[in-house]
């Protein structure tokens, strides 16, 4: 690749090019692929050796710097995610990665492997807290060890990744010092986007990152604008395949006109719209004991629509794979929600967040079928909502 104008300080070529955000992102995706097996352990044991090979291969680089260049116990990128660099972009998926591989391994009775992965992910949590955080006065992610593209958008990984490990309430489950580590971070990158709410150079990682972010730290207000911009983006009239999405937008500094450019449905781009409709819907199985239902949606919107959504989930005592078809239509003048929900199979538990609702009100009532249910009002981003 250096004779192509990528740098690398690799002198053989046994090594290639690693792009451990890559990496990270693959052992996420098994461990989502299992979840929707309702977790078999069977599943795991025929892929063990994989699913092994790509948590030891974490070890060994920490193990190996003068191979991998590994430093401060976390991993070296050569990858647009860390170019010649160790970046918290390209190590939080691996370390989420981890953690899933974790959990998998203990659920097919791999229990050496699982204690040393464990144990290395102790270490490699206190490698991310000694190194990637800013001075402690700001307490932020510092962007310049996070991976740019212009916009900062490395400092968002916590998020963004956190999504596919602690599923759609991540902000809740994710280790307390990077809850208000992330938030900061996340206001301070969206200071760089120019014009206001765009980061169209590089669609998916750009526009798709920050409409995402927005929608998963609860910020409804950022998101709707954020969403917004994505759609525009998305839509292209009178040019042939006008919804497929692009890798990247120029836009005016007006926002009058703006045009597609790059690869017309490169598939990362167009993942990262999808995934953005799917995080508004909010349906999501990460707990295989209860639905949880938490639809984003901006409060100008008239609501949202799923058909067919598949979720692992309890029911009648079992884990089964369940259809969900949903409907949310807000009332007019702000009168309220209307929220339906049907199975085909009955689901044993729900956890259901609606919202967000006028900052005002300080009481709710909730009604299933014309008779009460219990429901309380919580506050997360800059929105309020009903639990």
């Amino acid at each position: 690749l250096r004779l192509h104008g990528w740098p690398t300080r690799y002198e053989t070529r046994d090594f290639g090019n690693p792009e451990n955000d890559g990496h990270g992102f693959q052992m996420l995706a098994h461990w989502r692929a299992w979840t929707q097996t309702g977790r078999d352990p069977a599943w795991v044991e025929a892929r063990w050796e994989p699913i092994r090979e790509a948590a030891d291969y974490l070890l060994w680089c920490v193990e190996h710097p003068d191979r991998s260049f590994s430093e401060h116990g976390l991993l070296y990128s050569e990858s647009e995610g860390g170019m010649q660099a160790v970046t918290l972009y390209s190590n939080v998926p691996c370390y989420l990665g981890l953690l899933a591989s974790i959990r998998m391994a203990d659920a097919a009775g791999q229990t050496e492997a699982a204690a040393r992965w464990r144990a290395f992910a102790d270490r490699m949590f206190d490698a991310i807290e000694a190194y990637f955080p800013a001075d402690a006065s700001s307490d932020v992610w510092d962007p310049s060890k996070a991976a740019g593209w212009g916009y900062d958008q490395g400092v968002l990984a916590p998020i963004l990744f956190g999504l596919d490990y602690w599923g759609a309430d991540a902000m809740a489950r994710m280790p307390e010092p990077w809850r208000d580590r992330t938030r900061r971070s996340y206001e301070a990158a969206c200071e760089k986007l120019q014009p206001d709410w765009c980061a169209p150079a590089g669609f998916g990682y750009g526009q798709g990152y920050f409409a995402q972010a927005a929608l998963g730290l609860d910020r409804m207000q950022d998101a709707a604008q954020l969403v917004k911009w994505l759609a525009r983006f998305c839509f292209a009239p009178r040019q042939p395949h006008p919804y497929r999405v692009p890798e990247g937008i120029t836009i005016a500094s007006d926002r009058s006109q703006w045009r597609r450019w790059g690869d017309l449905g490169n598939l990362y781009q167009m993942n990262e719209a999808s995934y953005t409709a799917v995080l508004m819907a909010g349906i999501d199985d990460i707990d295989p004991d209860r639905v949880l239902v938490m639809p984003r949606i901006p409060a100008d919107w008239d609501g949202v629509a799923v058909e067919r959504f598949p979720v692992w989930t309890r029911s009648a005592g079992s884990l089964a794979r369940v259809l969900v078809d949903m409907r949310l239509s807000r009332l007019r003048d702000g009168a309220g929600e209307r929220h339906l929900l049907r199975t085909d199979r009955p689901v044993d538990a729900w956890d259901i967040r609606l919202g967000p609702i006028p900052p005002t009100a300080t009481a709710c009532r909730v009604a299933l079928d014309d008779a009460p249910v219990d429901a309380a009002i919580e506050t997360s981003g800059d929105a309020r909502w009903i639990r």
